[in-house]
């Protein structure tokens, strides 16, 4: 059973603990930028963002969709001298490497500091916006103190910390994934059109954050589909699920569209040029897919190899993530099978477990 706490000091700790929990996060963010030197790739996801929003150029592929990048780009419009050589060969020869480097360390060297400032802040926000709605979920499920503690665990979480400052699609799309996810679990606590259009809105914009967003569609389907299962009136309901689901994807796919400006154009899918809306983003989909069938060099536990091993991610997780999240997330799946309140909404918990 969940401690419940006097009325009086539920609200003095729901409005000021969460508050003062952002404040540390965006604190420690900011102060850091002063001596965090630009990571390996921060200058090339920049770099592509600050072209795509000056020129609409689409010659750069960086295998992950536009909307971080040019989130990060953004704030450089406060910089109205950055250099920029729109008519670079290395533009035109798609390689990022090459006109990231001369853009950032040649063309601009002198304003790298200010740059990375402005162009990380971007970051924080979402790493914030991420943390809160960490608390606005655990809190609307558990309670107030189980949302309390919720948000201090990933407001203290190192990998959190650590990428949440940097431009890297990292926290960006774990969050715009988990924002979409939140939406679609409040939906199904009350579903109103508006709960659904802002479900359908979250969901492209994670869409356009990075290609691991996918799955939410088949997910999304699949918690809708057992859900509706478990009611009574399933067959009638069936029905409106599925035409609520429709409209889900129509406009996470109208947002998609929008973000890259309602383009439209071909686009070589494996031989074939097929015209589709957003062309860039089906562009880095597909050059993604062929980067991923290279057999590439890879390190794990001391050994050299080609190709991709699945217990990579599995000794990752359990490397970098620390021990005391192992062991609660280890808790809370035992008691979520043993406890048959969570057991009867248990299509919606796919979402959080996942």
């Amino acid at each position: 059973m969940v401690p419940v706490l006097p009325h009086n000091t539920s609200r003095l700790l729901a409005r000021l603990l969460p508050i003062v929990l952002l404040l540390v996060v965006f604190w420690s963010a900011l102060t850091s930028l002063h001596y965090s030197s630009p990571t390996y790739d921060e200058h090339e996801y920049l770099s592509r963002g600050y072209l795509y929003q000056q020129t609409g150029s689409t010659s750069l592929k960086l295998r992950h969709p536009i909307l971080l990048d040019a989130l990060a780009a953004a704030p450089l419009r406060l910089l109205p001298d950055i250099v920029l050589s729109a008519d670079d060969p290395a533009i035109t020869a798609g390689d990022f490497h090459l006109f990231a480097a001369r853009f950032m360390w040649e063309a601009n060297g002198t304003r790298v500091p200010q740059i990375f400032f402005l162009a990380r802040l971007p970051a924080i926000a979402l790493l914030l916006l991420l943390i809160a709605a960490v608390f606005g979920w655990a809190r609307a499920r558990f309670g107030l103190l189980a949302g309390l503690v919720a948000m201090t665990l990933a407001a203290f979480d190192p990998n959190l910390l650590a990428h949440g400052r940097l431009i890297t699609p990292d926290v960006g799309q774990t969050a715009f994934i988990f924002l979409s996810a939140f939406c679609w679990w409040r939906y199904w606590q009350k579903s109103t059109l508006g709960r659904l259009l802002t479900a359908a809105l979250l969901l492209g914009l994670a869409q356009t954050a990075g290609y691991p967003a996918l799955v939410l569609y088949p997910l999304f389907l699949v918690i809708g589909g057992v859900t509706v299962w478990q009611r009574p009136d399933r067959r009638a309901a069936v029905w409106f699920y599925l035409r609520d689901y429709v409209i889900l994807v129509a406009v996470s796919g109208l947002v998609i569209w929008a973000i890259y400006g309602f383009s439209w154009g071909p686009v070589d899918a494996f031989g074939f040029m097929i015209p589709l809306p957003a062309p860039y983003y089906w562009e880095e989909f597909l050059d993604l897919l062929t980067r991923l069938s290279r057999q590439d060099i890879a390190y794990l536990n001391g050994e050299v190899y080609r190709g991709g091993r699945w217990q990579f991610f599995v000794v990752g997780l359990l490397v970098k993530t620390p021990l005391p999240i192992l062991i609660l997330s280890a808790s809370g799946l035992i008691l979520f099978f043993y406890c048959r309140a969570l057991l009867r909404d248990v299509s919606l918990w796919l979402i959080e477990l996942f």
